[in-house]
This record gives C-alpha cells, structure tokens and sequence, in this order.
C-alpha cells in the first residue's frame, strides 16, 4: 500500500518535471504564463533603433506589451 502511494508521488513530480523543461517560449512577467505573442514595433524603434536586437511581445492574459532582446546566436 505505501509503495503505491510513493510511486504514484515519484510518477506525479516526474510528470510535472516533463512540462515545465517541454516549455517552448518566453514567459509573461507580470502573469507569469506562456501566452507571449510576437506584434510589430513601432515605426520610431525601426527608424532609429533599428541596430538593436528588440523583439516586441503581448500577453494575451493581462494585455502587457513589452520589448525583449533578441537571444538568437549570431551565426
């Protein structure tokens, strides 16, 4: 009986272990859930801050838009 509840407890946490390293995409930092989606910049950062690697995203879940930098490795 204790053996089934400690398996069960082991399966569970490796469960939960499995979806959070699975996650693919930036986080919200005000909601903290993965509903970022990539929106177009402004035409001031594209004019005059286009050497900057911004990236610009929305959280559908509380509407916050916010600029993050682009961590793609230069090639």
């Amino acid at each position: 009986m204790t053996t089934d509840i400690a398996d069960k407890a082991i399966t569970s946490a490796a469960k939960r272990k499995e979806v959070n390293t699975t996650f693919q995409g930036p986080l919200c930092k005000r909601c903290h859930k993965a509903s970022l989606s990539r929106i177009h910049r402004s035409p001031f950062v594209k004019m005059f801050l286009f050497f900057l690697p911004l990236k610009r995203y929305i959280c559908y879940r509380c509407h916050r838009k916010t600029y993050r930098w682009d961590k793609r490795p230069d090639a």
